[in-house]
């Protein structure tokens, strides 16, 4: 039995923080920040964890007695062994204790800056305060000189922000935690900086970490218990004893699984180059484990009776499973990318050898709708410990390609209506996939009630039909090999149907459209290959001839079962006889699903530092419209560089000036001067308003100056006085520009 430890992580900056990309923007940045699905940065789980486990190695070498390793063995018991590191023999590698997530802002805030809101602020200012730009140059060693072409604009998040996640420490039920607490609430204490440019000033956190015990309640244990031995890489129990599962009944389309996705998943397709790739659905491979404890019966006993089924997740397209493009289905090279018109190759059609059928989308099982799923794309580098930077011999910069997050996927599950399911056992978060650990992989999944599909018909002798294959099909030969050739599906499909069938007459048409894909294995907990599978790709399509006649219960026996091998985890699904397949000419429309956000039941509340930055910035370049414009409205352009010089005085003061009783003063005492005829009585009169209102009077007139209206979302009485001395302070420098008094 396994069991966690809750851990709340939290940094808070106290300068500007820079966690890259790896690249930057054309026109804007020389390197650009990593920042979420909204824009706003976060910290990447791979960053936290990497820079922990490097404080935590400098921990445990501390408290390691001369000749030990003890402490740097449970520091791979959290963090994770390192094969690729590994010298010498092979060793089993060991999966991290610590199951980590991006850090981001809090949901709050998030939800803040997602809602839509009337008023000055906008949802970009809110992001772009987010943000700052540092500049900079590189210094020549010889001259002391800026060196040439080296400028360099750097992005950094802002300081004063605080990113949070909720982290896992999985371990056995019954074992002593305290070492690993020691080593990460140690790390913790050590990091003092993180991200780029940490060594000048940028970067410094503080890290806490809530749900551990305290450093001194750890410090005596470490001082007055032996130090217990690293937890086994898996909790071993006794196997369960056989169930007996009453199987009886045909499979049943018992539940819809809908996954949300909520960070990227990465359902390895294989890495090109420096880029993992990824598929656009979830194998019912990484499914089937789910059901272990929502079924309450040996999941093992109806796998191998063939009691249970999990297809694959593929894209939900209003409320039903998406199915592979059909290989069938196709359209000129010619025409338009949006077209909705296409031709179906297993009718009478006008050859064309520019016809290509559609990419890695999805179309609706009735055939109206397709739509294809979003790949996200994360850059992350692997980091010399040495050098503190990517480098050749560590990989350097890599890419994950990934299902982006607010994707929505839908998988169905069929069992006979004997076996009991509990579907508040299996809703929840789940990981899956690739990186699973970190930044990749979570899901919520929903158990919803099927819906109604389709009722097959009565196939008679000589009626021709169409066979779908929505997904991998694995079918052996004589001899043991994969078959993928259309005598071995159409043998395959006789036997499971109980009639002969043959690929119908190809005149004028095509009758056979199979692709073949292979799958790669991999054995996660040693960390090998597994034996490749090779099968009949998704989307194929053939046109069939029934012999004998064919029975639509036996049709709708097949569609639940699949056929071929290992159709538990959802190979070898058919469609016989699809709508979606029965036009010669369907007109198919695209229509992209919106993503589902995970801020929807957030209560919005404001950060008070983003909101200040945003407003800030918008008063700023309101000032300098207004300023450009109304400029001699205020100044009038005989005013001496003295006078002028006077007003700057009084605009530094308004800080400290809060009932404007100085400003007060200063105007009552120009008017009652000489310079009164120079400043002009309708110019002192706006000055008077703008020197004199209270800060926190709603109806201020330096509102309706920059912004027409007095806005309804106005800030406070701080940013009401920054407006006023940004305000007159651009038309103080404009006025004393030298071509202006000119």
């Amino acid at each position: 039995m396994t069991a966690g430890t809750p851990i709340r992580i939290g940094m808070r900056f106290d300068s500007d923080w820079h966690v890259g990309v790896g690249f930057g923007r054309r026109g804007s940045v020389d390197r650009a920040i990593a920042t979420d699905a909204q824009g706003l940065p976060f910290v990447p789980a791979k960053t936290a964890v990497g820079i922990l486990r490097d404080a935590a190695e400098i921990a445990a070498a501390a408290l390691e007695t001369e000749g030990s390793s003890r402490w740097s063995a449970w520091v791979d018991v959290v963090f994770g062994s390192q094969p690729a590191r590994a010298t010498g023999r092979p060793v089993r590698p060991r999966p991290a204790a610590l199951h980590s997530a991006p850090l981001r802002l809090a949901a709050k805030t998030r939800a803040f800056i997602a809602a839509p809101r009337d008023g000055v602020i906008t949802a970009a200012d809110l992001v772009a305060a987010t943000r700052v730009v540092r500049a900079g140059v590189r210094i020549d060693p010889d001259s002391r000189t800026a060196e040439h072409e080296t400028f360099r604009q750097i992005e950094r998040a802002r300081a004063g922000m605080e990113v949070t996640a909720d982290w896992v420490l999985i371990h056995p039920a019954d074992a002593e935690t305290w070492p690993a607490q020691l080593l990460l609430v140690a790390a913790s204490r050590i990091v003092r900086s993180l991200g780029g440019d940490r060594r000048r000033g940028a970067g410094a956190v503080r890290i806490t970490l809530d749900g551990l015990a305290e450093l001194t309640t750890l410090r005596d244990r470490y001082d007055n218990t032996e130090l217990p031995a690293p937890w086994p890489h898996t909790t071993i129990t006794a196997p369960a004893p056989a169930a007996t599962v009453a199987t009886t009944g045909p499979l049943r389309h018992r539940a819809d699984l809908v996954l949300t996705v909520r960070r990227p998943v990465v359902v390895d397709a294989g890495t090109r180059g420096n880029i993992v790739r990824t598929n656009t659905f979830v194998p019912g491979s990484l499914l089937l484990p789910l059901l272990r404890p929502a079924l309450g019966v040996a999941l093992a006993e109806l796998i191998r009776s063939g009691s249970v089924v999990v297809t694959d997740a593929t894209l939900d397209i209003g409320g039903t499973r998406g199915m592979p493009w059909p290989l069938t289905l196709a359209r000129s090279k010619d025409s338009a990318p949006d077209t909705d018109r296409f031709v179906n190759r297993l009718h009478e059609h006008t050859a064309n050898p520019r016809l290509q059928p559609e990419r890695h989308r999805y179309l609706h099982p009735c055939g109206q709708r397709s739509s294809a799923v979003a790949i996200s794309e994360s850059m992350h580098a692997v980091i010399d410990d040495t050098k503190q930077r990517p480098t050749t011999e560590t990989g350097g910069l890599f890419v994950y390609h990934g299902i982006a997050p607010g994707t929505v996927l839908r998988a169905e599950l069929y069992l006979p209506e004997s076996v009991e399911l509990d579907p508040a056992v299996l809703a929840g978060e789940h990981r899956i996939g690739r990186s699973a650990k970190d930044d990749y992989g979570l899901v919520e999944l929903d158990v919803t009630e099927p819906g109604r599909a389709p009722e097959p018909e009565n196939i008679a002798a000589g009626a021709e039909f169409t066979v779908w294959i929505t997904a991998q099909t694995l079918i052996r030969d004589a001899r043991g090999g994969f078959d993928t050739t259309p005598a071995g599906l159409v043998a395959e499909l006789s036997t499971a149907l109980g009639a002969r069938i043959a690929v119908a007459d190809p005149t004028g048409r095509e009758t056979v459209a199979l692709g073949v894909v292979r799958r790669e294995g991999w054995q996660r907990g040693w960390g090998l290959p597994r034996p490749s599978l090779v099968g009949i790709a998704a989307g194929s399509a053939l046109l069939c001839s029934a012999e004998t006649a064919i029975d639509r219960a036996r049709i709708a026996v097949v569609q639940a079962a699949g056929i071929g091998q290992r159709t538990a985890e959802g190979s070898g699904r058919i469609l016989i006889d699809a709508p979606a397949l029965a036009t010669a000419q369907p007109r198919i429309e695209h229509a992209e699903s919106p993503p589902v956000g995970d801020l929807t039941d957030i209560e919005p509340e404001p950060d008070p530092t983003l909101l200040r930055a945003a407003w800030r910035t918008v008063i700023t370049a309101a000032a300098l419209t207004v300023a450009a414009k109304r400029c001699r409205a205020f100044l009038a352009a005989d005013l001496t560089r003295a006078q002028l010089g006077d007003l700057h005085t009084v605009l530094d003061g308004l800080p400290a000036d809060p009932d404007r009783s100085g400003s007060a003063t200063w105007l009552a005492s120009v008017r009652r001067g000489e310079s009164a005829a120079v400043w002009g009585e309708q110019s002192l009169t706006r000055l008077e308003g703008l020197l004199t209102a209270r800060p926190d009077d709603p109806g201020h007139p330096v509102w309706e100056l920059l912004f027409g209206d007095a806005p309804a979302d106005r800030p406070d009485a701080e940013l009401t006085g920054y407006a006023v001395q940004v305000a007159l302070g651009e038309m103080l420098r404009i006025a004393t520009r030298p071509e202006v008094r000119a």
